[in-house]
C-alpha cells in the first residue's frame, strides 16, 4: 500500500517530465506511474495527457475514459476527456466532456481551458477567448490558458494583447512552449 505522500511524489515526477523532457520521457514516467497505481484517476489522467502529447489519442481515450468512471465528480478528468476528444476531432463529444467538466466544478482552470478549446474549435474565438480568460482568473499561473488565449487574440487582429499571453506562456513554462 502506498501512502497519499507516495502518489503526489508519482504526480510531480510525471510533472518533471513534462516540463524537463520530451514527449517521450514523460509518457514513460507516466506508464512507470500507471503501474505502481493502475487504477488511481489522477494517474490515469497523468497518463492520458502524455499519450495525447505523445500524439496516440485513441489510447489515451481509454485512460480519460477510465479515470472519469473511477471518479465522475472529477472536473479534470471530463475536462481531459475533453481534449483527448478534440484531438480525435469528435467535437460533439468534446463539448459534452467540456460542459460536463464545468458542471461538476466552474472553478476548475483546466475546465475552462477545454471548454474554450472546444469553442476554439467550433470557431468561437470571442468565446474561446473569454473561457481562458475566465482560467486565468482562476489560475494566472496556467501557461496553457495564457498561449491558448494569445492564439485566440490573434485571431481577432488583437497582435499586441496576444504577444503579453505567448510571452507570459514562455515565461512560465519555457520548455513547453520555446519554439512554438
Amino acid at each position: 500500500q502506498l501512502e497519499p505522500r507516495h502518489v503526489d511524489a508519482l504526480r510531480a515526477l510525471t510533472d518533471l517530465r513534462r516540463l524537463g523532457g520530451d514527449a517521450q520521457e514523460r509518457l514513460q514516467a507516466a506508464r512507470n506511474a500507471a503501474e505502481v497505481l493502475p487504477s488511481h484517476p489522477l494517474i490515469l489522467l497523468d497518463l492520458a495527457q502524455a499519450l495525447l502529447a505523445a500524439k496516440k489519442p485513441q489510447e489515451a481515450l481509454t485512460y480519460a475514459q477510465a479515470a472519469a468512471a473511477a471518479c465522475p465528480s472529477l472536473s479534470r478528468a471530463h475536462a481531459v476527456l475533453a481534449e483527448v476528444r478534440l484531438a480525435l476531432n469528435d467535437k460533439a463529444a468534446a463539448a459534452t466532456s467540456a460542459g460536463e467538466a464545468l458542471q461538476r466544478n466552474d472553478r476548475d482552470p483546466s475546465a475552462w481551458v477545454a471548454d474554450g478549446r472546444v469553442k476554439a474549435a467550433g470557431g468561437d474565438f470571442k468565446g474561446a477567448a473569454e473561457a481562458f480568460t475566465k482560467a486565468l482568473e482562476l489560475d494566472d499561473y496556467l501557461a496553457q490558458a495564457h498561449w491558448e488565449l494569445g492564439k485566440e487574440l490573434a485571431k481577432q487582429n488583437r497582435t499586441r494583447d496576444a504577444g503579453v499571453q505567448r510571452e507570459r506562456a514562455l515565461e512560465l513554462e519555457p520548455r513547453v512552449y520555446a519554439g512554438r
